[in-house]
């Protein structure tokens, strides 16, 4: 199964230094699902290809394409839609194929699922407070959502989202894009408009259209999780805590050396530049 890392460096500006921790994230992402699972692409800037060109981690990836964030539209304001760029990605990919982020691992092989389903993502989410209600989400002047949305759905998690034909995902990129153009309203939101636009919206729009959603796992914190590990909590601890990011550092070097030596010794050809 093809499967889709995507990395922007637009939400970042010239400011853009990848941390360690990020970057031996994502090569053991990349390592686990060609070892498991298939072919992995990556959709990447011209900034953050050169990077990795320099330091020998292409080959982590069977194909790369650095044209398309070469053209992102401008009326879409990358520090809100900070993983927007995702959308464009999955738009110029067909159908079946993985979105996977940079951040995922998954352990074992999952090919079983796809036989079934036409979208499987990686969980659900709760209505929490990120989620906001629709008269207080911010929307571009003129914008009419979509008609027919049930917003008392509960969101995807999209950290993994399979999609198994080109109909559905193409609705769902239009869909979330159009609500990102011209969306640029500086407002104490949050992460309220990027969350809408790649899970509300495509949980709402699946039960809109009769797509029915699997799930990786119904708990995300269950104990009998062995399929994935998601950073995301552990990123936001890595940032803020020396102790904490020196761990998750070393706990990701540990499972890359047994897996990819080679890969293993690039990146400790890298630790002490990026930390």
């Amino acid at each position: 199964m093809k499967a889709v890392h995507i990395l922007s460096t637009l939400p970042s500006g010239e400011g853009f230094r990848p941390a360690f921790f990020e970057v031996a994230a994502m090569s053991l992402s990349a390592i686990l699902w060609k070892k498991y699972n298939g072919e992995i692409l990556l959709y990447t800037d011209d900034r953050f290809y050169e990077y990795i060109k320099n330091n020998g981690l292409v080959n982590l990836w069977d194909r790369i394409d650095h044209s398309l964030f070469q053209s992102l539209p401008t009326t879409i304001d990358w520090s809100i839609f900070w993983a927007g760029a995702k959308l464009f990605a999955l738009r110029n990919e067909k159908a079946p194929v993985v979105m996977l982020d940079t951040d995922l691992f998954i352990w074992q092989d999952i090919r079983e699922l796809y036989q079934n389903y036409q979208l499987i993502t990686l969980h659900r989410e709760d209505l929490i407070d990120c989620y906001l209600p629709k008269n207080e989400l911010t929307v571009a002047d003129g914008y009419a959502y979509p008609e027919g949305l049930d917003w008392s759905i509960r969101p995807c998690n999209t950290a993994f989202a399979y999609f198994a034909g080109n109909e559905f995902k193409d609705l769902y990129v239009r869909e979330a894009i159009r609500f990102m153009k011209g969306n640029t309203l500086k407002t104490n939101d949050g992460n309220a408009r990027m969350v809408f636009a790649e899970q509300r919206l495509l949980a709402m729009l699946a039960c809109r259209e009769g797509v029915d959603i699997e799930t990786i796992i119904g708990d995300p914190f269950s104990a009998d999780n062995r399929v994935f590990t998601h950073l995301w909590g552990a990123k936001v601890l890595a940032r803020s805590n020396p102790i904490q990011r020196h761990r998750l550092e070393k706990a990701i070097l540990m499972k890359i050396e047994a897996i990819s030596p080679s890969v293993y010794d690039k990146l400790l050809e890298l630790r002490h530049e990026l930390t």
